[in-house]
């Protein structure tokens, strides 16, 4: 069983893929198996995309950050949601708990993080 996240990305799928790959190249010590980075995909239809609006984004693209071998037994690390949103900034992300509970940005994540 994995604890898993979901971001919901306003980017094109590439361009938040290429963002995953340098997060996770730059931070080996927690992508390196204690926190698995999916690819970035086209949300599923026919409702992904009304999902990502009700948390108040126009997804493009969702992605899953999971900690393989888990229960459901809590968050991980904040530092792991703080850097997601630093790597994209809060206007081009929301990070959702099991598709249903919106996990805040930190106070000192920027709003927008240039494509």
């Amino acid at each position: 069983m994995s604890i898993g996240f979901t971001g919901h990305c306003s980017l094109a799928p590439e361009e938040a893929q290429a963002r995953l790959r340098a997060l996770a190249a730059s931070r080996p010590d927690l992508f390196g198996g204690l926190y698995v980075l999916t690819p970035a995909t086209a949300p599923p239809e026919p409702f992904g995309a009304d999902i990502s609006r009700d948390f108040g984004i126009a997804a493009r693209c969702w992605f899953r950050l999971l900690m393989p071998g888990k229960g459901r037994d809590g968050p991980p690390s904040p530092e792991v949601v703080e850097l997601l949103y630093q790597v994209f900034g809060t206007d081009h992300l929301i990070v959702t708990w099991e598709l249903d509970t919106v996990v805040p940005p930190p106070a000192s994540c920027p709003p927008t993080t240039a494509p």
